[in-house]
């Protein structure tokens, strides 16, 4: 399927010829998984999903990773430990032929678990998985609300969740706000996102971020890191930044990121005089930034389950402020490792922010607090585990429903009497 290294589209990489029937399956020592994505990028559910890919027992799990587009950063990561991507190719926005690619894929691969993330792998893998007869079929729920997807398309994630067998979803905040909606709790677990702590072990340069920004001339920085879109809320931040400034004008505001908001923000900053004192550093390693700033802020708006970039800057021993929005409340702890504000506040997030910038000790204390508490509580190795649960789980509940229905066959006897020799008689 991948040799050397290389991707390869799904529909050149089957063996046509062969298809592995289910006592053959059974017998395998290692169940095969697919792990489905809209493509390899820098965000959230891909950073989880490579993760997991690594993560998971290679003497428990033969791993291999699917895409719809092809390529991005996090495609070494996978290659370096010799998992095999193959892409499934989306060509156009209504382009359904995925799913055929999918279910012939996952025949003749013979795969026991389809385990996908985001909206689109989400319907595709639950049609895909129930026509290719796929023993295990798994969705997952990285957000809290419809805004990321819009209502259509969460009303039909909602929809079509009776095809997946289990719902995985990262935050509690998400999995209430999906079954308030018509969600079928039964089927949903929650295992919060899991952070990789030799992330920060590794030495990163910082040098060449503050030269080429001049962040040396700011006494103190608060940062984000985020897409530019509508689901962050930068301009609250942007906002809140105008009046500290007027308490503390050597303070730096630094916004790592970038997306369909970008102008407007420049704008926004350029509007209220702080363009010498708001830096936007476009896409760059977080890792390179966290160790330059003083406090982390996540000003989320809309659907936000577990911040991974919420979780670095913990892991990094950063003070954080968060807006009391979806899943940040299961991460921050108020008043311990940061501070929850209201969203659509500045006037509150500013006085939060100036409270923790006249307090080098308080900063120091929520700081480390927690790096304590993404190391015990949001573990890799516990999402890991977690995951691997749920899937021995269901897998053990198809083997006892098929030796169920063994069970329940009609025996029938070595010789049956044919109809003459019934009648001869």
């Amino acid at each position: 399927m991948i040799s050397g290294g290389r991707s390869l589209r799904a529909d050149r990489t089957i063996n046509r010829q062969h298809t592995p029937d289910m006592d053959q399956r059974n017998l395998r020592t290692r169940r095969r998984v697919l792990l489905l994505t809209q493509n390899l990028g820098v965000w959230g559910a891909q950073r989880q999903l490579v993760e997991l890919a690594k993560g998971l027992d290679r003497k428990l799990f033969d791993v291999r990773v699917g895409t719809l587009t092809l390529g991005g950063p996090l495609t070494a990561e996978l290659e370096e430990r010799g998992i095999p991507i193959v892409d499934f190719e989306r060509r156009w926005r209504w382009d359904l032929s995925p799913i055929w690619r999918l279910v012939r894929y996952a025949r003749e691969q013979a795969i026991d678990i389809l385990h996908s993330f985001m909206f689109l792998p989400n319907f595709y893998s639950r049609f895909a998985g129930r026509l290719a007869a796929t023993p295990v079929v798994i969705s997952s729920l990285r957000a809290t609300g419809h805004e990321i997807d819009g209502w259509p398309r969460y009303f039909l994630d909602i929809a079509t969740c009776f095809l997946c067998d289990t719902m995985i979803a990262n935050s509690s905040a998400g999995a209430m706000h999906y079954t308030r909606h018509g969600g079928l709790r039964s089927r949903i677990v929650v295992i919060p996102n899991g952070f990789n702590p030799t992330r920060t072990a590794v030495p990163v340069d910082t040098r060449a971020l503050t030269e080429r920004h001049t962040l040396g001339r700011f006494a103190h920085r608060i940062g984000m890191v985020g897409a530019l879109a509508p689901r962050k809320d930068q301009a609250l931040l942007i906002r809140a930044f105008q009046r500290i400034v007027q308490t503390r004008p050597c303070t730096g505001l630094v916004l790592a990121g970038d997306g369909t908001r970008r102008a407007q923000l420049e704008s926004l900053v350029q509007s209220l005089g702080l363009a010498d004192r708001v830096v936007f550093l476009g896409t760059v390693n977080p890792q390179a930034l966290y160790p330059l700033l003083d406090v982390y802020v996540q000003a989320s708006a809309l659907g936000e389950g577990i911040s991974n970039s919420l979780l670095e800057a913990m892991a990094h021993k950063l003070p954080t402020v968060a807006t009391d929005v979806g899943g940040n409340a299961e991460v921050v702890v108020d008043g311990i490792t940061g501070h929850l504000v209201p969203p659509a506040d500045p006037n509150r997030l500013a006085a939060v922010l100036l409270d923790l910038l006249s307090d080098p000790q308080r900063r120091q204390r929520m700081g480390q607090a927690g790096r304590e508490r993404v190391l015990t509580t949001f573990s890799i190795d516990a999402m890991v585990a977690a995951t691997q649960n749920v899937y021995e789980r269901l897998l053990a509940g198809v083997l006892r429903a098929a030796q169920l229905k063994i069970a329940a066959a009609p025996a029938h006897s070595e010789e049956t009497p044919s109809a003459c020799s019934s009648s001869a008689s």
